[in-house]
């Protein structure tokens, strides 16, 4: 469910460590919390070595937008929503923790939209806003535009936590939380310039909640299996909330391609939030003849990955398990020594992945010798066929291709060819946007009746693509080679019918 990542280090040189799950964030620094539990003082955990309290670290942008809005500048000449960080911020001398900027920089890069801090200290799920907006006051209730969204998350959360829904819990200090079922909006509760909660609304699409989810703020290493308990079911349900509200992609209506940065409003909600930038990012051209060498060498790259495959499945085939299980007897019986026959079948085993490696680097090498070799002249000079790359970051990380299935005389069929996308750049919708436009393509060609291509079976991925774009299995068949005999490599046929 989550794997750990560290975004950047803190000064002392420690990593910061943070949990991802999906569309969840939970960031920690294992020092800080050990410093903490060293020293008295309830709430010295969140402090750094510099001096930093990462609970009040991150930019305030409360006070810039409600000035906004008293003003009657929102929506029209200050944002509703990702509001800009202030520029004495991002001084160098600016009193913000390194571990501050690292979550910052991460929740920049990834399109997060749900996310819950881990406190502990009391029995309360609270909600932002966690500033007052009348700024002398210690405590005043604080709603955001989407409040009702945030009492359910809260709700959601308090209502499964075990200890919070025990009707023998008691009250960990004197507030009873209880009488408004363990929620509370933050800054009714007591004001927090500067948290992180505040900030991921009003700067990312992420709304964000505080959970303190124990009364002890440092419990025993004992009693971690029973706060485990009393959460997981919590933590669960909460990360299924990702999927309530409207979700989907946006798309130019002409290339079908993701945009970025789409602002969606919503009647009655004075808050925006904005498509994120994973649905593009990257853009679908024509190919160009100084792409040439960028092409081929994510084709090669891409079917180079599959040789660790192919030996596998080689391997598995009832007649290599025969062969290597007769030299093994065989040897064996001649040496009684077990020595030998290891010896040789490690020295097989080697010899074979290399005979293999060497038949598919054969293979790679004819494909880049054939259409690839002069990809203008095999597509862009051919009526009815075209070859378009995805560029992103300023270098080509997907391509495809689509000609006449073939001899091409007179043929109601294109063939899509030589899809293939950087592992880097790969979950972004790359390969589904080219296989979207090649599609588009053949729609465009009068006569074109349907889109055929061949997949081998080592490609689960891409097989998947295919068919989740509506292509559909129409036959298969054994690779007529003297290698696709011995491997038994077979071929996949998928066909697109076009309206």
């Amino acid at each position: 469910m989550s794997a750990p990542t560290s975004p950047a280090s803190t000064a002392s040189g420690r990593a910061t460590w943070a949990s991802r799950c999906t569309s969840w964030r939970s960031p920690t620094t294992p020092g800080s919390t050990k410093w903490g539990s060293e020293l008295s003082g309830w709430a010295m955990g969140r402090w750094t070595y510099e001096g930093i309290d990462l609970n009040h670290n991150f930019a305030d942008l409360n006070t810039a937008l409600w000035d906004a809005e008293d003003n009657d500048l929102v929506p029209h000449e200050f944002p509703n929503h990702y509001i800009p960080i202030p520029e004495y911020y991002t001084f160098a001398n600016a009193t913000v923790a390194p571990e501050t900027r690292a979550v910052i920089d991460w929740m920049q890069r990834y399109p997060f939209v749900l996310s819950a801090n881990l406190h502990g200290g009391e029995l309360v799920v609270t909600y932002p806003f966690d500033m007052t907006r009348t700024y002398w006051k210690a405590q005043e209730l604080t709603p955001t535009a989407d409040d009702g969204v945030f009492r359910w998350l809260a709700t959601v959360y308090a209502t499964s936590n075990l200890a919070m829904a025990s009707e023998e819990r008691r009250l960990c200090h004197y507030d009873d939380f209880m009488r408004s079922g363990n929620i509370i909006n933050g800054a009714n509760w007591h004001t927090v310039p500067g948290s992180m909660n505040d900030f991921s609304y009003l700067h990312t699409n992420c709304f964000e909640i505080t959970v303190e989810l124990s009364c002890d703020k440092f419990p025993h290493a004992s009693e971690l299996p029973a706060e485990w308990e009393n959460n997981r079911e919590s933590l669960l349900l909460y990360m299924e909330q990702v999927h309530r509200g409207i979700k989907g992609v946006v798309r130019d209506a002409e290339t079908e391609q993701g945009i970025a940065n789409a602002i969606i409003s919503v009647d009655g909600i004075n808050h925006d939030i904005r498509t994120g930038r994973t649905m593009a990012g990257y853009r679908i051209r024509p190919y160009r003849d100084e792409d040439s060498e960028a092409v081929r060498e994510v084709f090669a790259t891409g079917m180079n990955e599959y040789a660790p495959a192919l030996c596998l499945h080689v391997l598995r085939q009832p007649w290599v398990l025969l062969l290597l299980g007769c030299v093994f007897c065989l040897l064996l019986a001649s040496s009684r020594s077990l020595l030998l026959p290891v010896l040789a079948l490690t020295l097989l085993l080697a010899l074979g992945r290399q005979l293999l490696g060497c038949a598919w680097s054969a293979y790679i090498e004819r494909c880049l010798a054939d259409d690839l070799r002069d990809i203008r002249a095999a597509y862009m000079d051919i009526p009815g066929a075209c070859f378009w790359v995805a560029e992103a970051d300023e270098r080509v990380v997907g391509t495809v291709g689509v000609r006449p299935a073939g001899d091409g005389s007179g043929s109601e069929e294109l063939a899509l060819k030589r899809m293939a996308v950087r592992k880097d750049y790969r979950g972004r919708g790359i390969a589904a946007a080219l296989g979207r436009t090649a599609l588009a393509f053949a729609r465009q060609q009068r006569g074109c009746r349907a889109v055929v291509l061949n997949t081998v079976m080592l490609q689960h991925e891409a097989r998947a693509l295919y068919e989740r774009l509506g292509f559909r299995r129409d036959r298969r068949y054994l690779l007529p080679t003297v290698y696709g005999r011995l491997a038994n490599c077979t071929v996949t046929t998928y066909r697109y019918e076009l309206p």
